[in-house]
């Protein structure tokens, strides 16, 4: 089991292909864990709320808080052999999650 962290600030324009291409490109089993880091704009709830409607993780703070804090939250509700972070702008390709699993398991 992957568990992916992705923190959000507002970033609901990169946020939803974020969660898109870990949907689509992910194929070992995984766990997607956006932490809401006190993002105030509308948009951003609406993929949000879009997120926990399929099934992931939303860890909500209230007020945005450092990287490495909002990066903490999300490692506090993750219990998966490999963790992985990525910004809410990365767009993972075919096959990223088994490259990382194999060199981890080395």
């Amino acid at each position: 089991m992957i568990d992916v962290i992705v923190p959000t600030h507002d970033g609901w324009k990169h946020l939803d292909l974020c969660i898109q291409a870990v949907e689509r490109f992910t194929k070992n089993d995984f766990k997607l864990i956006i932490v809401n880091n006190g993002s105030q704009l509308k948009e951003t709830r609406k993929f949000l709320d879009k997120a926990k409607s399929s099934g992931h993780v939303v860890v909500e703070l209230a007020q945005n808080v450092s990287f490495s804090k909002a990066i903490n939250a999300g490692l506090a509700v993750s219990k998966g052999e490999y963790v992985t972070l990525l910004n809410d702008d990365v767009y993972v390709l075919e096959s990223w999650d088994a490259q990382m699993v194999s060199e981890l398991a080395d």
